[in-house]
């Protein structure tokens, strides 16, 4: 059994926003390496920059409820912080896959 359950279940919304950082930043690497003919914007490139956002709002929303008491407080606030910081990164990183960020 998982001795610390807790801590891996905070990490999950920053983890997400880690994710959305690697992929944006792999991304056109892989496009760059690809034949020019074949080479553009994969919309399906993007698939996953948008299911990430959502599975960090589900994460928050999961912590906000799953939390006893006066806990439910301090994840409300953990995502409120977190979730504007992900929607920034969030934005930059479809900018930067579009070939339009910076």
């Amino acid at each position: 059994m998982n001795p610390y359950p807790e801590s891996y279940r905070l990490a999950i919304p920053p983890l997400t926003s880690l994710f959305m950082v690697v992929w944006a930043l792999l991304t056109p690497l892989w496009q760059w390496l690809s034949p020019a003919d074949v080479a553009g914007h994969y919309p399906w490139f993007l698939y996953p920059l948008f299911a990430s956002f959502a599975i960090a709002v589900l994460g928050h929303g999961y912590l906000i409820v799953l939390s006893p008491g006066l806990k439910r407080l301090d994840q409300a606030f953990y995502a409120l912080v977190h979730l504007p910081l992900a929607f920034v990164i969030w934005i930059f990183a479809i900018m930067q896959m579009l070939g339009r960020g910076w």
